[in-house]
């Protein structure tokens, strides 16, 4: 019944921590009794059991205070922890330039996601991975998986490929870019053949974008040392044709986006 589903709702770490604070209550009272019967019965007979008594037990505090202040924030985090979200904000965005007939166009595009912290306590040492890259052509029923590097990307407005997001923040990154034609390698391909095609960045690494139809399956995983990971799966559909403006260029692309909460 709901009994049942509520046990199954807890995780295991927070069953463990209640099964081991039940254990310890039911010892703590034991001895509690057993130590309260002898100490009435000696204290009538030594009036300085008492006194050693109550400097042990002074003792003790001071020593759990100073256990508390020091771990204070490592007992919080057991008990109290961040939580990663994604922000439904994802979405093509694009760089522009104005060119010398005053027109504005788009340099490049670049699809962002935005994880935010909903916890009570800042998510720290947070990192996205490119975790897996597949590409097909329309033509193909299969992937081809590509070689990755395990370098975690850069956060947007930073250098930095680990940060600390505070509670009730969020912090942003761009998953891929699309860039205009220029000479580039093809997964398959050497540079000769991929001139005058668009690029695709993915992680540090860009490939140009045959005019047949392309699709690319990404994998990006969010890792936080004190929060669970967030693995986030794009499909990507693009022809390779490059547009000046973003209102165009999304008649050329679509993005799938699957969030899955580890």
């Amino acid at each position: 019944g709901n009994w049942g589903k509520q046990v199954k709702s807890l995780s295991k770490t927070k069953i463990c921590y209640i099964g081991i604070g039940i254990i310890l209550f039911i010892v703590l009272v034991y001895f509690s009794g057993s130590f309260y019967e002898q100490y009435k019965s000696s204290i009538k007979e030594d009036e300085a059991f008492m006194r050693i008594t109550i400097m042990v037990l002074s003792s003790l505090v001071t020593v759990l205070a100073m256990i508390v202040a020091l771990f204070k924030e490592d007992i919080r985090g057991i008990f109290i922890k961040p939580k990663l979200d994604l922000n439904k904000e994802n979405k093509l965005n694009e760089v522009t330039q104005r060119t010398g007939q005053n027109n504005v166009e788009a340099m490049s595009y670049h699809y962002t996601t935005f994880v935010h912290n909903t916890g009570n306590i800042p998510a720290k040492e947070v990192e996205v991975y490119l975790t897996s890259l597949k590409h097909k052509k329309n033509s193909e029923q299969n992937y081809k998986e590509i070689e990755i590097d395990s370098i975690p990307l850069t956060w947007k407005n930073s250098e930095s490929k680990q940060i600390m997001i505070p509670r009730n923040s969020r912090k942003s990154l761009i998953l891929f870019q699309l860039l205009p034609p220029s000479d580039v390698s093809t997964p398959d391909q050497p540079p000769p053949h991929a001139s005058n095609q668009s690029q695709i960045q993915i992680g540090t690494n860009k490939y140009s974008v045959d005019v047949e139809n392309a699709e690319w399956n990404v994998l990006f995983s969010i890792y936080a040392d004190n929060a669970k990971p967030i693995n986030i799966r794009l499909t990507i559909s693009w022809n390779g044709k490059w547009e000046s403006r973003l209102t165009e260029m999304n008649t050329q692309i679509s993005v799938k986006e699957e969030i899955k909460y580890v």
